[in-house]
């Protein structure tokens, strides 16, 4: 058996870059703008080149930690 813990994310919130993030990047840390909520994978617009934000939360229990490393 291996010796890390496994739990699926799926459920993250995106959206796309705008220009107001450019002049307030620390918006989007707080959350601002208009979220989507998607599954991943996720396939949606735009096709080419472009940045699109994800984010999500999760939980890490004393078992997880005590493992010496999480990976995502």
């Amino acid at each position: 058996p291996a010796p890390r813990r496994r739990v699926e994310i799926r459920a993250f919130d995106w959206r796309m870059k705008t220009e107001q993030d450019d002049a307030d990047f620390s918006a989007v840390e707080r959350g601002g703008g208009a979220w989507k909520n998607v599954s991943i994978p996720h396939y949606g617009p735009p096709a080419g080149r472009a940045v699109a934000f994800y984010r999500t939360e999760f939980h890490l229990d004393e078992g997880m930690l005590g493992l010496g490393s999480v990976w995502l």
